[in-house]
């Protein structure tokens, strides 16, 4: 049986080949145990690992017998997501979430590598949670790096890291980096632009489209708002629909973890949901309580904890008790401002963690819970907004009372023009944002503006 090279990894000085063959009239991916080195498209001989034919090349009819296979892989009608309101925007959003899906099993079957970049909150790590389950289930030996995320934006500097670790990877097509729940903000265009020509792209997004943003350079950008929706169909939601445009994993409770992290809408709550959204907030919070070993995070760890009953019924009330405390403190140090209708709440989360070093909750996760509370105590008549600031982080947060017509995003924005590069990164939701400073010594300044901004609102 003959196996053509279609990719080399790399690692110190050996290297690992992969390629496809034709088993049973159907084409496969395989790995290469060879005895000497080999070069792509090369023909090897699986029964005695030698080169046969050097330098065959893949041939026509192979490319198109994959092409046809990975063609009857897609699922051809539109996923039933838990948000049975959104079904319109999925049905618009379908072919486009199927042509992606094509790419993406095309480079499983070269072995290509690809690099899924996902934000590190809930709904991020849902998106990936669900990728890794349905990639698991088709491919248990897929190239895959996966990296966690700590900011919206994709920089240069993500980018010269994308093709550092791809470097190792020599492929018949290119490699392909797949991000989910990053926002289109100015701060990406860099990064995009120096990877563009490098890697194939799928970016699965939800956050309202900045008018300067080039997603249109991009094939495989998809964003509900492009399709008459908004960010209440999370990046994890649609993450979990694109996965099926190619497999048949259960996704139901990981949608709803991915609603209910970024309070959407369409969340409907249920215990199993609850609790992998829990998981998640705590794992991405503070990978070491996942079992990590480091400040990156693989959807099998995740998994791990998951599968760990005691592990994942343990940290659920570790949360649990560690945020009752922190909200609390909160409460009894917060600073209120009033204007009109609006109250304006502010917060400073070094001093609400009171010199604790857990890092769980992280500052802008925290915003929400406190949001919460603060609705809970104005039994839901509460139009207000909480401004929470830790070192040079702020985080902004609007009630879900009068919150439409609280736009963060606009605050931020004449902010950013205030200030300009003293702000590292801003952005987010309309009721959900978050900004960065260059410079913490200008955050008070900073905060004073956005009581005064929000005020005129």
């Amino acid at each position: 049986m003959e196996a053509i090279v279609t990719c080399e990894k790399h690692i110190g000085n050996k290297t690992e080949y992969f390629g496809i063959a034709e088993i049973n009239k159907r084409v496969e991916k395989v790995k290469i145990e060879a005895q000497k080195i080999l070069q792509l498209g090369d023909a090897v001989d699986l029964s005695n690992n030698y080169t046969s034919a050097p330098n065959k090349q893949l041939s026509k009819e192979l490319a198109e017998k994959l092409e046809l296979q990975v063609e009857s892989r897609i699922n051809k009608e539109a996923y039933d997501n838990v948000a049975n309101e959104t079904r319109h925007i999925t049905e618009k959003m379908w072919s486009r979430l199927a042509e992606a899906a094509k790419v993406l099993l095309t480079k499983l079957a070269y072995s290509a590598p690809i690099l899924i970049r996902y934000h590190n909150d809930i709904d991020g790590a849902s998106g990936a949670y669900a990728l890794y389950k349905a990639i698991s289930s088709i491919d248990s030996n897929a190239n895959i790096i996966w990296q966690m995320h700590k900011s919206i934006a994709y920089s240069e500097q993500d980018a010269e890291t994308d093709m550092l670790l791809t470097n190792a990877y020599t492929c018949v097509t290119k490699p392909l980096l797949l991000i989910t729940d990053f926002g289109t903000s100015e701060e990406s265009e860099k990064g995009i632009e120096a990877i563009r020509e490098k890697m194939d792209i799928i970016w699965l997004d939800h956050h309202p489209v900045f008018d300067s943003f080039k997603w249109k350079s991009l094939n495989h950008y998809i964003n509900p708002w492009l399709f008459g929706g908004d960010s209440n169909y999370t990046a994890g939601l649609l993450t979990c629909t694109f996965v099926h445009a190619f497999s048949n994993v259960d996704t139901r409770s990981i949608e709803q973890a991915s609603l209910i992290g970024d309070y959407s809408k369409y969340m409907k709550p249920d215990s199993a949901s609850k609790e992998l959204a829990t998981v998640l907030d705590i794992a991405t919070s503070d990978t070491h309580l996942a079992g990590s070993h480091n400040e990156n995070l693989t959807p099998e760890a995740i998994d791990n904890v998951l599968q760990n009953e005691a592990k994942k019924r343990e940290i659920i009330i570790y949360a649990s008790n560690r945020m009752s405390d922190l909200l609390d403190n909160a409460i009894s140090s917060i600073k209120q401002y009033s204007s009109g209708k609006l109250s304006i709440y502010v917060a400073d989360f070094e001093k609400i963690r009171n010199g604790n070093e857990e890092r769980y909750p992280l500052p802008g996760r925290f915003a929400s819970k406190l949001m919460d509370k603060i609705e809970e105590e104005n039994n839901g008549e509460c139009v207000c907004v909480t401004i929470l600031h830790f070192g040079p982080f702020i985080s902004l947060r609007a009630s879900k009372k009068g919150g439409e017509e609280i736009n963060l995003l606009k605050v931020i924005e004449k902010i950013k023009e205030k200030y300009g590069s003293a702000i590292e990164s801003a952005g987010g939701h309309t009721s959900a944002a978050s900004i960065k400073l260059a410079d913490k010594e200008i955050k008070q300044s900073i905060i004073a503006d956005a009581i005064s901004l929000l005020k005129t609102l």
